[in-house]
């Protein structure tokens, strides 16, 4: 942005704020001579530049003290879309960020560390760093970030409040929090999918272990004047219940870890199986968790094993998340009414006291299971779910009295019915737990609602979502009001169902503004996934969504080699909440099935949508001899084609002439004979087959000729 060669004849002492977009051709902003000098710059906020390596670039200059003066009252940086950005700043420029608050970077493909080291040799010099002020961390789809810090760096950030890590798959930085609550950021060799813990066993701290031939149990017990069953913690979505509970220093809860000898079949001549020894416990024990929280500098205090008394055991296996998930007690392990187990879909919570959501509309009639005092839910918007299964299930209804932030009052809607639930939030996280519960209804519960009021379009939705996770799946609102007459017994109305069916799709699928919004990642993988892949995205002046192209590698290379010269296109209406066209062009392969080549979106069929899609559907195949398009009479495309390949044959796709045909002569039936004209190979054949159509209705005939037989009739080809 401002050269090197510059620097000593350039004063900004009085910027406070940089912002840049879309700047293609920008390679790095400042030199550190420049750096040094912009005394009062507060914020920085770069977007799209795609060619940006650099926030700082040497000069002549190179001690490191001049680096030590970089950007001093720097508060704020923002980087979006800096697709060849590797690394934000250079560790030797920490110690003057003293007042850096906030930093959010996304999709910067090859970011590799947020603070780089040049020269390894010289690290032991700033191992400890510490960055007083930082309040906010955000990494959001960095696909290459590795490290936060260069392997050996300690970072310290005591008053950070917000760190959200998002789709940043090989990340191995590891994080802790310390008793003043001061996060703790180290790089180690490794991957961020895995959760550290320290063991305890007999009260002792264990030396070893093998993962092979033991598995290891967490639980702990949520506070509460009430007994409560403990809370198995089982994946990552636990841990953050755990740390919840634990946000409070004068009610902490302790965390019981058990490590048992796994079940497996030995020879007679070795011991028995549960005999467990001290090389058998590891001192620290790794389980893939998915993308993982560590959990290091866990107090001794807040682990003693004489914390549970009686605790129910169930096998759940730790080598294999996925399997753990899909393990659940059977029946003869179920307790009682009080603590049965739903498990939530929303956060991934399992235990014997914490309660989700259900996946299918068999689960409203046949899976609905009671609730008690002390039950906790994920969230005011499961327990509110529950409750309303739980009505449909029993056949009654109730009304919400208030409903609050913290405060959830429901009770039945019979006037004089005693039927309550009063729940509420727990401090410092979402959750939200059963205070009072009077579950004995005074009124009569044998009468069958027909129009169910619980029965709402969302809950629904949640319900028959997976009947939407298959891309070929078709399930409309009258599939959905039948199976709700079959398996609950109640009527729904066409636009309940409807309103159903759009939760459904948007729970199951996700909703158009979300894939509007990763569609920049998401070509991005595509091109790296599959090499020779081309992706095209353009905006407007207002910098929003225009026209876009796409086109696999495999599919183009297969085009120029072994595909017939034929190219089939066409657009269709979309029908989501934006609308629009999709555009497709085609081929056949050598057994006539549809060989897929190119795809776009854009607003309409018009002229500048059209050549929009021809110049870059030409930019990857280029000119070709004997090349053909096919389409329907859209006049748009007859144009542009001629236009950017000049050299090509536009015909007129049979079917859809014929299909204009007879909408527009109804009753006129010649489209048997159509057919056989238009493949007839020789033109005296040809005009035999033309004068029965005339003989049948001189319109018709006068119609085809008119659409050029040269387009549409074997016949009439040049032999491409």
């Amino acid at each position: 942005m401002f050269p090197v060669s510059m620097a000593h004849l350039l004063s900004l002492q009085n910027l406070t704020t940089l912002k840049l977009d879309t700047c293609q051709g920008l390679t790095h902003l400042f030199s550190s001579t420049l750096a040094r000098n912009l005394l009062q710059l507060e914020s920085i906020d770069i977007s799209y530049c795609k060619e940006l390596e650099q926030i700082t670039v040497e000069d002549h200059t190179k001690d490191d003290h001049v680096q030590l003066g970089l950007l001093p009252n720097l508060s704020s940086i923002s980087i979006d879309g800096c697709g060849k950005l590797k690394t934000l700043f250079p560790t030797v420029t920490i110690k003057t960020l003293q007042k850096l608050k906030t930093i959010n970077i996304g999709r910067s493909f090859q970011l590799e560390e947020l603070f780089g080291h040049k020269d390894e040799a010289d690290m032991t010099s700033h191992r400890e760093m510490v960055l007083p002020q930082l309040q906010k961390l955000t990494p959001v789809e960095l696909a290459s970030l590795i490290n936060f810090c260069p392997v050996g760096y300690h970072f310290i950030f005591p008053s950070l409040s917000e760190l959200l890590v998002t789709k940043c798959p090989k990340l191995t930085t590891r994080f802790s929090v310390d008793q003043n609550r001061s996060v703790h950021a180290e790089a180690e060799v490794g991957c961020m999918d895995k959760v550290r813990f320290v063991v305890l066993y007999g009260g002792e701290w264990i030396k070893s272990a093998n993962r092979n031939e033991s598995s290891i149990k967490m639980k702990f017990i949520f506070n509460s004047p009430e007994v409560l069953a403990p809370f198995e913690v089982v994946n990552d979505d636990d841990v953050q219940v755990f740390l919840c509970e634990n946000s409070d220093v004068n009610t902490r809860t302790s965390l019981c870890v058990t490590v048992e000898r796994k079940r497996r079949i030995i020879p007679t001549t070795q011991g028995p199986d549960n005999e467990l020894v001290n090389e058998d416990i590891a001192n620290v024990f790794e389980s893939d968790n998915g993308n993982g929280v560590g959990l290091d500098n866990i107090h001794e205090s807040l682990l003693s094993p004489n914390d549970f008394q009686n605790v129910d055991v169930f096998s759940i296996g730790v080598d294999n998340d996925d399997e753990a998930r899909d393990r659940r007690p059977s029946t003869s392990e179920v307790p009682s009414r009080r603590s049965r187990v739903v498990r939530s879909q929303a956060i991934g919570i399992k235990s014997s006291r914490i309660h989700g959501s259900y996946t299918s509309l068999e689960s409203v009639v046949n899976n609905v299971k009671e609730v008690g005092v002390g039950d906790l839910f994920p969230s005011k918007e499961e327990l509110h779910m529950k409750m309303q299964l739980l009505a449909i299930g029993n056949h009654f209804q109730f009304k919400v009295k208030k409903s609050t932030k913290t405060l959830l009052v429901m009770s039945c809607i019979v006037k004089d019915c005693k039927w309550r639930v009063r729940a509420t939030k727990l401090n410092d996280c979402e959750s939200f737990r059963i205070r009072k519960y009077s579950l004995d209804h005074t009124c009569s519960l044998d009468t069958l609602h027909f129009d169910h009021r619980q029965a709402s379009s969302k809950l629904i939705g949640h319900c028959i979502k997976s009947k939407f996770e298959g891309t070929s799946q078709s399930y409309r609102p009258n599939d959905i009001i039948d199976d709700v007459k079959k398996q609950c017994g109640m009527t729904l109305g066409y636009n309940k169902a409807w309103r159903a069916r759009e939760v459904a799709l948007g729970l199951a699928r996700g909703s158009p503004d979300d894939s509007f919004t990763i569609l920049l990642s998401y070509c991005h993988m595509l091109e790296l996934k599959n090499p020779g892949t081309v992706t095209f995205i353009d905006t407007d002046a207002l910098n929003r969504f225009k026209y876009f192209f796409m086109a696999l590698g495999p599919s183009i290379e297969g085009f120029k080699s072994c595909i017939r010269p034929v190219v089939a296109v066409d657009g269709t209406f979309l029908k989501c909440k934006h609308q629009g066209t999709m555009f497709i062009a085609t081929s056949l392969d050598g057994n006539n099935q549809v060989y897929p080549l190119a795809f776009g979106i854009g607003d309409s069929e018009n002229d500048q949508s059209w050549h929009w899609f021809f110049t870059k559907l030409h930019g990857l195949i280029g000119e070709m001899d004997d090349l053909v398009f096919i389409s329907d009479r859209n006049s748009s495309i007859a144009k542009v084609a001629a236009g950017v390949f000049p050299n090509s044959l536009h015909g007129i796709c049979m079917y859809h002439l014929g299909q204009n045909m007879k909408a527009k002569f109804k009753g006129i039936e010649v489209y048997d004979i159509f057919y056989k004209c238009s493949k007839a190979y020789r033109v005296v054949e040809f005009n035999q087959i033309m004068a029965q159509i005339r003989g049948i209705d001189a319109s018709v005939a006068q119609y085809l000729i008119e659409a050029d037989p040269t387009k549409w009739a074997r016949s009439h080809f040049d032999g491409r």
